[in-house]
């Protein structure tokens, strides 16, 4: 099953990040870059398919496995159908007909895997889930992009630059991806080898806590990328203020989040039944700052994308690691668990700094106009949280809330017509398409 979802996510590659960014660019020639990006990332998938189903029969797999593996292939391929009509759906901000089906697909395998699980069948009902989900994604992706380009997208057709510029991206993403998984877990590695199998276990669930607070950060993320990719289109100075207007919104939404998650560690830990994971709250104290900078670090490195410099986020993504290792080494050793948990956050700090530095020389940012309010936003909250010491903790979190929004209404680090647009894009629906008058 891991080795299916490697397969996946080499098959995926990042392609939409092209395919957004011209359909950005481009809106008129949706039917035509839909039909061209659907014939490439079929064929990579093929190809990567062969190459899986060569390894199946020559490896030690049973004919089961081979089975299995070869099902799971299958809906990787399906897949990149339904992705590609979802990019459509991105480029044109038709977020809510995405968001529906990526529900519907979670839905759908949830419901197969906790199916399987009670009557005793896990594996054969998950690759059906997972065929179900895929099949359900494509049919409703499909629909409401045919809506978008005005007919069907399943026409399909080919462009030699298209082709260049995503084969070339894919490439970099590839390498991106696969140094950011080693990054975000060089961590994980050294506990497991310096400290007992108890600690282990208390460490998984900080991260637990984090997956979910990033998953928030990304999702908030996927619905903003395709504002940059149409700014990137009017020229250097448009993305400049688009991109700082996004920035300061990601970082006003994720700072006291991550803040208030921070003062309510011990309390988010005891959540978890058993005495033996509570000595882990300092670890997601140091943990959840990760949130608001893995945010940060995801419009840079789209930035990056959209200027077709992939290796630049590698470069970042390699400094993360190398940092990782080095600090981890020294800090695991002596500090524990919290020693762990600065390791990942100087590693995602340097791969910060790497990727702002980058980004400097495309776009220009003003990294004070950006985070000077904000900040002052939060050492407010703090500074009320630690003056309300002898209060119940539910109160302290609800006053330093409150004066976080009152600092944002004496502050006002957002002008109007960037909260206007930023919302306005997260709320956005695709266009109905109005039904032909009968008897005309």
């Amino acid at each position: 099953l891991q080795l299916a979802a490697a397969w996946g996510v080499l098959c995926g590659f990042r392609l939409g990040v092209p395919l957004v960014r011209d359909l950005a660019q481009q809106p008129e020639r949706t039917r035509e870059l839909v039909a061209q990006a659907l014939s490439i990332r079929l064929l990579l998938a093929l190809v990567i398919l062969a190459a899986a189903g060569w390894w199946s029969v020559h490896g030690d797999a049973t004919a089961r496995e081979r089975w299995i593996l070869m099902l799971l292939l299958s809906a990787c391929v399906l897949q990149q159908v339904g992705l590609t009509f979802d990019d459509a759906l991105q480029g044109h901000e038709a977020f809510r007909a995405s968001a529906v089906a990526s529900t519907l697909f979670g839905l759908t395998v949830s419901a197969g895997t906790i199916a399987g699980v009670l009557l005793g069948r896990p594996i054969a009902y998950a690759v059906a889930s997972q065929l179900a989900g895929t099949l359900v994604q494509t049919a409703l992706t499909w629909r409401a992009a045919s809506r978008l380009a005005g007919g069907s997208l399943l026409r399909l057709g080919w462009s030699n630059r298209l082709a260049f510029t995503m084969l070339r991206l894919a490439t970099g993403v590839a390498a991106a991806g696969q140094v950011a998984a080693w990054s975000g877990r060089v961590d994980l590695v050294f506990v497991r080898h310096r400290l007992t199998e108890t600690q282990l276990g208390q460490y998984g669930v900080p991260y637990k806590v984090l997956d979910m607070c990033v998953a928030g950060a990304m999702v908030v993320f996927t619905a903003i990328a395709p504002m940059l990719a149409r700014a990137k289109s009017e020229g250097a100075e448009p993305l400049q203020r688009r991109m700082e207007g996004v920035l300061r919104f990601g970082v006003l939404a994720f700072l006291p989040f991550a803040l208030l998650l921070c003062l309510l560690a011990p309390q988010v830990m005891q959540i978890f039944k058993g005495l033996e994971y509570r000595p882990a709250w300092p670890a997601l104290a140091v943990l959840v700052w990760l949130t608001p900078l893995v945010f940060v670090e995801a419009v840079l490195h789209w930035v990056l994308y959209l200027h077709d410099r992939p290796w630049c986020v590698v470069a970042a993504m390699a400094a993360g690691l190398a940092a990782n290792v080095l600090v981890c080494r020294a800090l695991v050793a002596s500090w524990g668990l919290v020693g762990a948990a600065s390791g990942r956050l100087a590693a995602e700090g340097i791969t910060f700094l790497v990727s702002a530095v980058l980004v400097a020389r495309l776009v220009r940012v003003s990294w004070l106009a950006v985070l000077a309010r904000p900040a002052a936003m939060a050492l407010a909250m703090a500074a009320a949280w630690w003056a309300l010491g002898m209060a119940p903790w539910w109160l302290r979190a609800l006053l330093s809330a409150a004066v976080y929004l009152l600092a944002g209404r004496l502050l006002r680090p957002l002008e109007p017509h960037e909260w206007a647009a930023i919302l306005g894009v997260m709320r956005r629906r695709a266009p109905r398409e109005e039904p032909p008058l009968k008897g005309c």
